[in-house]
């Protein structure tokens, strides 16, 4: 994962910058190498066993006679992100229009709208680029910190096929201030359950969506009933 790729380079203000935020303790774990990136693909096989017990009209999954359901405390108990505050539109602007004046406001790290979503390479490119400018003290730590908390939400709780997100939810992760107002259990949650929905209907193969949540969520429930 980037974050445990880059942990040595990244400068202690933007940490400090990172752990002001809801996303302090996913990415902690992150970046001291407790969670892997690559932890769906190796779990592949078991997503697709549960996947067979998922009702897409209940957004539930069905265990013989048992129904239950991940909820928004369940997203937060796991990842630590906000249950409350205000929803968050990241959906992608249909109505952008290269060179409108109407487009989305200008991105502190990207410029100005040049596109409908930015990609999870260019995003790993710009933070390279900036943590080189950090070693000659150009770099900006805030960027840096922008730019940790949009690869994870590209890399896992908005994950596509596409490896994208939406420039909409950009200007969120460039907004520190406030990015922990929003309802991002709620989010990832609804996200979550749009991909699902799509891959019981057939569309697309690849899954989008947080699946480690999906895995977490069974794994963690399965042992406290071991208990």
């Amino acid at each position: 994962m980037l974050m445990y790729k880059y942990k040595e380079s990244i400068p202690e203000e933007s940490w400090e910058l990172i752990n002001s935020t809801c996303f302090q303790g996913i990415i902690e774990a992150f970046k001291l190498d407790k969670v892997k990136e690559d932890q769906v693909k190796k779990l592949e096989s078991d997503f697709e066993i549960l996947m067979r017990h998922y009702n897409s009209d209940n957004k539930n999954f069905i265990f013989g006679n048992t129904e239950i359901e991940i909820t928004e405390h369940d997203v937060h108990s796991i990842f630590g992100i906000t249950k409350e505050g205000s929803d968050v539109d990241i959906t992608i602007d249909q109505k952008y229009c290269k060179g409108s004046k109407k487009n989305l406001a200008d991105s502190a790290v990207f410029g100005k709208q040049t596109r409908r979503t930015i990609t999870r390479k260019v995003i790993d490119d710009t933070l390279m680029e900036e943590l080189r400018k950090i070693q000659k003290k150009k770099g900006d730590p805030r960027k840096i910190a922008s730019l940790v908390i949009m690869y994870l939400m590209a890399a896992l709780f908005f994950s596509r096929s596409g490896n994208h997100i939406e420039w909409k939810l950009i200007l969120k992760c460039e907004d520190l201030e406030d990015i922990d107002r929003y309802n991002w259990s709620h989010k990832v949650l609804e996200f979550l359950h749009q991909g699902l929905h799509k891959h019981v209907k057939g569309e697309p193969r690849v899954l989008n969506g947080c699946l480690l949540l999906v895995l977490y969520w069974f794994y963690t429930g399965s042992l406290r009933k071991q208990k």
